[in-house]
């Protein structure tokens, strides 16, 4: 037998150098959900306009969508939790605040 024959016959033994069939990894768990840091207090939110210290009204009147003038009466009539809205950066509707001062104004929905 030619010694190429006795090639071709072993190569037909020979492993396959292709991979097996391909598996999937097993599913990784989802990352634990870390619950957000409370935002910091504002504690003087809940104050009167007299009450604030001048820092801090210069602050309200500078985040105030209000003259100067009016912005102890709106400040007096605003919620707590519109004071808070405005004080961390969030806005808040001027027609809302002239709803409140102005008791001719149409309720909103």
């Amino acid at each position: 037998m030619a010694p190429w024959a006795v090639l071709a016959a072993l190569a037909g033994c020979a492993p396959d150098p292709r991979p097996g069939p391909v598996r999937a990894m097993a599913p990784r768990p989802n990352p634990p959900v870390r619950p957000k840091a409370a935002a910091p207090r504002l504690d003087w939110a809940g104050r009167f306009w007299e009450e604030l210290s001048p820092a801090q009204q210069r602050l309200v009147q500078a985040r105030l969508p209000a003259p100067a003038g009016e912005a102890a009466a709106r400040w007096d009539v605003m919620g707590l939790s519109e004071r808070e809205a405005l004080l961390r950066g969030r806005a808040v509707p001027a027609a809302q605040l002239t709803a409140r001062q102005d008791d001719t104004a149409p309720a909103t929905p």
